[in-house]
């Protein structure tokens, strides 16, 4: 599941429940949430670990400067994969943390 906001502000607990809200069995408890940008990065973070622990559902936010990084590493090197990078280091950040 990709949820889009196009917000540039807090993204909070009903975004969250509206993403979840999607899951179940047959599809899976994995989703992303996309958005413009965060004004705390931390509690969007924070958000993201409580959902996996309580109910591993897992939530990878991206924020535009992290597409944004991801294309430019892309136009180096066409060849690369930035974004499995990308998702292997946000998604070991949520479970681990």
């Amino acid at each position: 599941m990709i949820e889009c906001k196009n917000y540039g502000r807090e993204v909070g607990n009903p975004e969250f429940d509206q993403l979840a809200g999607r899951f179940s069995m047959n599809r899976g408890n994995f989703g992303m949430l996309l958005c413009r940008s965060v004004e705390n990065y931390d509690r969007l973070m924070k958000r993201c670990k409580d959902f996996f622990r309580d109910k591993r559902e897992l939530i990878v936010p991206m924020l535009d400067d992290d597409i944004v990084a991801i294309l430019k590493e892309k136009s180096l090197d066409p060849n690369s994969r930035p974004e499995e990078g990308f998702l292997a280091d946000r998604i070991r950040l949520i479970m681990m943390g």
